[in-house]
This record gives structure tokens, sequence and C-alpha cells, in this order.
């Protein structure tokens, strides 16, 4: 006896209770082993699709870290690079400074600090102004101050007739300016 759609079913359900024999198609196995097989490829191909998506998503986030630590590692050592040649100016500052008198005291004047102004612009000022970028705001704008009293001086002295004139506010700045270098030091300001 064949048989075919819905009946199929009610005799499935029934087929231990009444002894029915059931003719089923000799090619039901073979559609159910195929399908099992179908569904099998296409959830397997669905799991590699989505696990690919997955690493796809993992690799490009992987890449942009290493991107950002690229370019964290290049202005890192840029900035410890700046640091670096602040320092070694500071350096030298203090070194010319320690070899040279730049502020000697004489008596008979009016002040009686005298600020080298010769002396600063042969040794320290091209120091200063090799790498002046780099070094702090405050140091810049100490330098740019004494800069401008030092012209000042220098045209008074030439309205003088070379007499030589000192100014105890040049004296103040570059005082300043060596206790800011030093401050550098001392809070690691960078």
């Amino acid at each position: 006896m064949k048989i075919k759609g819905a009946v199929l079913w009610r005799l499935l359900l029934y087929k231990n209770t009444g002894g029915i024999k059931l003719d089923l198609n000799p090619y039901y196995g073979q559609i159910i082993t195929a399908g099992a097989a179908l569904s099998g490829a296409v959830f397997g191909w669905l799991g590699s699709l989505f696990t690919a998506m997955v690493n796809a998503k993992n690799q490009k986030a992987l890449e942009e870290r290493k991107r950002i630590w690229a370019v964290e590692d290049k202005m890192k050592a840029e900035f410890e690079e700046k640091v670096s040649k602040r320092f070694r100016v500071y350096n030298e500052i203090l070194r010319t400074d320690g070899e040279n008198e730049l502020i000697t005291f004489e008596t008979g004047l009016e002040h009686p600090e005298v600020f080298h102004i010769k002396q600063y612009r042969k040794t320290v000022r091209p120091v200063i102004y090799e790498n002046f970028h780099v070094l702090c705001d405050d140091v810049r704008k100490i330098v740019r101050e004494l800069d401008r009293e030092i012209e000042g001086i220098l045209f008074e002295e030439s309205l003088s007739g070379g007499y030589p004139v000192s100014s105890e506010k040049a004296v103040n700045l570059y005082v300043s300016l060596l206790k800011i270098v030093e401050g550098q030091y001392k809070s690691n300001n960078y």
C-alpha cells in the first residue's frame, strides 16, 4: 500500500499501536540523509562565515591599536628628544655661566652689579637661540625681555659716547633666567 501526504504522518504516529505495516518510499531515507548533509553543510558554512567576520573585525581592531601605538611611540620619542635638547641647552647655559663672569660687582657705580653684555652675547645668547624653540615659555619670555633691555642699554651707550651703562634690570633678568633654568631641574617641568 502506498501512502501519500498527511496520511503518512498519521500512520507514523500510530505505527506501533495497530500493527499497520508502512510501505515507505525507498528514497525517503536518502532524501533525509541528503537533507541532513545539506543542512550540516549550510550550518557549517554559516558558522565559518560568522567566524571569519569576527576574526576580520578583531584583526581590524588589532591593526588600529598597532597604528595608534606606533603614533604614540613616535610622539613619545619626539617629546623625549625635545626634552633632551632642552636640557642640553640648559646644561650649556649653566656651564657657560660657571666658566664666565657675566655679573660682577664693581664699586663706585650707581648699581654695584654689572652685567657684561658682550660676554653674554658672545657665550650664552648663541646657545639659547640655537634651540630657542625647545625652551620652556618662561625661559623664552625672560630671554626676549633681556634682549630688549640689552638693546636699550646699547642704545643709551651709543648716546653717551661709548660710556658703559649698567642696568639693574638686566642683572635681575639674567639672575631670573638662571633661577628658572635651575628650577627646571628641580621640578622636572617638562
